[in-house]
């Protein structure tokens, strides 16, 4: 699962780099509606509002882009935990069944020799 994590954190890199020039856009259209208004444009008001949507949505998108790369990057560090943690339960599940491997083994000749276990 961690190459999910870290798929979505490119796809999520790339959103961001997208909302990046976004923003650049949102900046050029200020200070086109500031040029507006200096030159007293008769709709600069309505402009003006609708500017401040937009950077009011970019500012909310901005959050939410915030929030999620912190929860992919707690996704990855969750499954790298997850990842090293099943890596040392098959290095103690290998020695385990090594060890019990042996034990059957050695149960098997006491069978086969006709040994008795109530001695051993």
């Amino acid at each position: 699962m961690l190459h999910i994590f870290q798929a979505l954190k490119k796809v999520h890199e790339t959103f961001e780099s997208d909302m990046s020039a976004e923003m650049s856009r949102v900046a050029q259209l200020e200070s086109i509606s500031q040029e507006l208004e200096s030159l007293n444009y008769a709709n600069s008001d309505s402009v003006n509002a609708r500017l401040e949507g937009i950077k009011e949505t970019l500012s909310n998108l901005q959050n939410l882009s915030n929030d999620r790369s912190a929860r992919i990057d707690a996704g990855i560090e969750a499954q790298q935990r997850l990842d090293g943690l099943r890596l040392e339960y098959a290095k103690l599940a290998a020695v385990s069944n090594t060890c019990s491997f042996g034990g059957d083994e050695w149960v098997a000749r006491f069978k086969n020799n006709n040994y008795d276990f109530a001695f051993i």
